[in-house]
Protein backbone atom coordinates (compact mmCIF):
# COMPACT_ATOMS: atom_id res chain seq x y z
CA UNK A 1 0.00 0.00 0.00
CA UNK A 2 2.82 2.30 0.84
CA UNK A 3 4.82 1.52 -2.38
CA UNK A 4 1.25 2.83 -4.55
CA UNK A 5 0.83 5.52 -2.14
CA UNK A 6 4.53 6.63 -2.92
CA UNK A 7 4.10 5.77 -6.88
CA UNK A 8 0.71 8.11 -7.26
CA UNK A 9 1.87 11.22 -4.96
CA UNK A 10 4.89 11.09 -7.15
CA UNK A 11 2.47 10.98 -10.66
CA UNK A 12 0.73 13.61 -8.69
CA UNK A 13 3.84 15.87 -8.10
CA UNK A 14 4.43 15.41 -12.04
CA UNK A 15 1.00 15.99 -13.20
CA UNK A 16 1.17 19.13 -10.77
CA UNK A 17 4.12 20.76 -12.03
CA UNK A 18 2.64 20.15 -16.15
CA UNK A 19 -0.86 21.73 -14.68
CA UNK A 20 1.29 24.47 -13.52
CA UNK A 21 3.37 25.17 -16.53
CA UNK A 22 -0.06 25.22 -18.84
CA UNK A 23 -1.70 27.71 -16.86
CA UNK A 24 1.49 30.44 -16.72
CA UNK A 25 1.56 29.54 -20.40
CA UNK A 26 -2.15 30.62 -20.85
CA UNK A 27 -1.97 33.37 -18.27
CA UNK A 28 0.98 35.00 -20.44
CA UNK A 29 -0.23 34.17 -24.00
CA UNK A 30 -3.58 34.61 -24.07
CA UNK A 31 -5.86 37.59 -24.25
CA UNK A 32 -9.25 36.18 -23.58
CA UNK A 33 -10.75 35.84 -20.21
CA UNK A 34 -12.44 32.58 -21.12
CA UNK A 35 -11.24 30.01 -22.68
CA UNK A 36 -13.96 26.92 -23.71
CA UNK A 37 -14.28 23.61 -26.03
CA UNK A 38 -16.43 20.43 -25.88
CA UNK A 39 -14.45 18.98 -22.56
CA UNK A 40 -13.28 22.18 -20.90
CA UNK A 41 -13.99 25.59 -19.71
CA UNK A 42 -11.51 28.11 -18.84
CA UNK A 43 -11.84 30.96 -16.92
CA UNK A 44 -8.83 33.89 -16.55
CA UNK A 45 -9.52 35.68 -12.96
CA UNK A 46 -6.82 39.01 -12.83
CA UNK A 47 -5.02 39.67 -10.27
CA UNK A 48 -6.25 41.27 -7.35
CA UNK A 49 -6.15 42.39 -3.44
CA UNK A 50 -7.76 43.17 -0.67
CA UNK A 51 -7.25 44.07 3.29
CA UNK A 52 -8.10 42.04 6.51
CA UNK A 53 -8.20 42.44 9.85
CA UNK A 54 -4.99 41.23 11.42
CA UNK A 55 -6.70 39.82 14.44
CA UNK A 56 -3.65 38.41 16.51
CA UNK A 57 -2.22 42.24 16.78
CA UNK A 58 -5.56 42.78 17.59
CA UNK A 59 -5.44 40.17 20.67
CA UNK A 60 -2.13 41.43 21.69
CA UNK A 61 -2.45 45.10 21.39
CA UNK A 62 -6.56 45.41 22.65
CA UNK A 63 -7.16 41.82 24.46
CA UNK A 64 -10.70 43.38 25.70
CA UNK A 65 -11.63 44.37 22.26
CA UNK A 66 -10.80 40.98 20.71
CA UNK A 67 -12.84 39.48 23.40
CA UNK A 68 -15.99 41.47 22.85
CA UNK A 69 -15.62 40.96 19.22
CA UNK A 70 -15.14 37.29 19.89
CA UNK A 71 -18.17 37.11 21.76
CA UNK A 72 -20.35 38.86 19.34
CA UNK A 73 -19.11 37.82 15.43
CA UNK A 74 -17.58 33.67 16.66
CA UNK A 75 -17.01 32.18 14.10
CA UNK A 76 -15.99 27.98 14.47
CA UNK A 77 -13.90 26.64 11.32
CA UNK A 78 -13.65 22.84 10.95
CA UNK A 79 -10.93 20.68 9.48
CA UNK A 80 -11.92 17.64 8.14
CA UNK A 81 -9.31 14.53 8.67
CA UNK A 82 -7.11 13.60 5.90
CA UNK A 83 -3.50 11.86 5.48
CA UNK A 84 -0.66 14.14 4.94
CA UNK A 85 2.18 12.39 2.54
CA UNK A 86 6.01 13.37 2.31
CA UNK A 87 8.27 11.93 0.19
CA UNK A 88 11.35 11.64 1.26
Amino acid sequence: MLERLYELTIKKKEIEAELKAINEEILNNVDNLELEDDHIKVSIIPESSYKTLDMTKVKNKEPELYNELLDVYPKEVSRKAYVKVKIK
